[in-house]
């Protein structure tokens, strides 16, 4: 019998997996350029809009895994961040890390989230 935690870890294994759609089609560059509004240039308002919302619903699937008892990878504040905050950390982590805009989008933001989320400081 599967326990929650052992389905949370398998929906997440599944998501790394699974092929990519919509922004996470993209590699991390591409990601980058729509937070920063350079993406599609015709209509910088559509890739700060893609930016966001992939972002909220990369940390919504995070809740829900943290809700199962599945290690997450990183340790969101008790009260949460807004979208805001989450295109600041991904934008920062992306400049930070040229060497790393080559790998897919998904992964970025794991990375991203966890250096400025690690679990050892989420009580804060």
């Amino acid at each position: 019998m599967c326990t929650r935690r052992t389905l949370a870890a398998i929906a997440i294994g599944l998501s790394l997996l699974a092929p990519q759609t919509g922004a996470a089609q993209n590699q991390a560059i591409n990601l980058l350029r729509q937070c920063e509004g350079r993406e599609p240039a015709s209509a910088p308002e559509l890739g700060l809009l893609a930016c966001a919302s992939y972002l909220a619903g990369f940390i919504d699937m995070h809740s829900i895994a943290e809700a199962y008892g599945a290690s997450t990878g990183f340790c969101m504040p008790r009260q949460g961040i807004q979208n805001e905050q989450a295109v600041r950390v991904y934008v920062k982590w992306a400049n930070d890390h040229p060497e790393k805009l080559h790998e897919s989008a998904r992964l970025s933001v794991l990375w991203a989230m966890s250096d400025a989320f690690p679990c050892e400081q989420a009580a804060r």
